[in-house]
């Protein structure tokens, strides 16, 4: 890959798996890896996946003054590549304007009528429909399918190969099961988690874990 003065160079946060799918994507995509963040100092210099996955900084010396840091390593923005979502949520929020703007693969598919917003991530095989929103810190991951007039709000994980029906509301902080359907028009309340393989055909409370096809909460007769 060539490098320009207009290649986004990206420091990430996060040296687990995640990461390295996040600097598939960045690279894809065409920038450039310039590290990875780390809250353990034993993992200083530790190259978590080739390419430029070093872990490079720690946590708290990046959040202390992040400008400075991006400038000392040649970076021009920061992704999150946590999944837990609070988490994931809370360092994006604190990153502030340093925050990326959104990394979409290549290989995914999205509708020019859908609105994408920073600090998401979209990995290969997705596909985004028309009029779709996507907010803040979202993971959808690999071939899951979000379809037309969905609204995905902050700090969302969307599993891999799952399926959100049109107009479908998953609400801040919820995770949907790798494998699992929504099916139109249903939500999944704020911080809820919807099981592998599930099939939600109705709402879904916040906080709930639903299971199952169709779905049930737990706790649910």
């Amino acid at each position: 890959m060539q490098l320009t003065e207009k290649t986004r160079r990206v420091l990430i946060l996060g040296a687990g798996g995640h990461a390295k799918v996040v600097a598939d994507v960045v690279r894809a995509a065409g920038g450039e890896v310039v590290g990875l963040c780390d809250l353990d100092a034993a993992n200083l210099g530790v190259v978590v996946e080739p390419g430029g996955g070093e872990v490079v900084v720690l946590q708290d010396d990046l959040l202390a003054d992040v400008e400075g840091v991006l400038a000392r390593l040649g970076a021009t923005e920061c992704i999150v590549a946590i999944g837990h979502n609070g988490v994931r949520q809370h360092l994006s929020d604190a990153l502030g304007v340093f925050l990326a703007k959104p990394w979409i693969d290549p290989r995914a598919i999205t509708s020019p009528s859908a609105t994408i917003l920073d600090g998401t991530v979209v990995l290969p095989g997705v596909i985004i429909n028309a009029a779709a929103s996507i907010g803040r810190a979202v993971i959808l991951n690999t071939a899951c399918v979000i379809e037309h007039d969905t609204i995905i709000e902050n700090g969302v994980h969307i599993s891999p190969g799952a399926t959100l029906c049109g107009g479908v509301k998953v609400r801040q902080g919820a995770w949907i099961g790798a494998g699992a359907t929504v099916i139109p028009l249903r939500e999944v309340g704020q911080g809820a988690m919807v099981g592998a393989g599930a099939c939600v055909v109705r709402d879904v409370p916040a906080q709930a874990t639903a299971v199952g096809v169709p779905a049930k909460v737990r706790g649910e007769q």
